[in-house]
């Protein structure tokens, strides 16, 4: 799954993105149905994204899930 969203988001964004899975997805504590939680990185010498923006992004995903 982090695999595929990232390759969209980089295809999408025409930039290098960074993601990491953290919380209990990792740690073993998730349950079936249970959120995941995602850290997104950029390249540090690229402008940060805007959030309306991204989130519009992330809507194009769902399928990816």
């Amino acid at each position: 799954m982090v695999a595929r969203m990232r390759s969209f988001l980089e295809k999408d964004l025409k930039r290098t993105v960074r993601l990491d899975i953290f919380g209990s997805l990792v740690n073993g504590l998730g349950a079936g149905g249970s959120d995941v939680d995602i850290c997104f990185r950029f390249d540090s010498d690229e402008q940060p994204l805007v959030i309306p923006f991204f989130t519009h992004q992330m809507r194009g995903m769902e399928d990816l899930m």
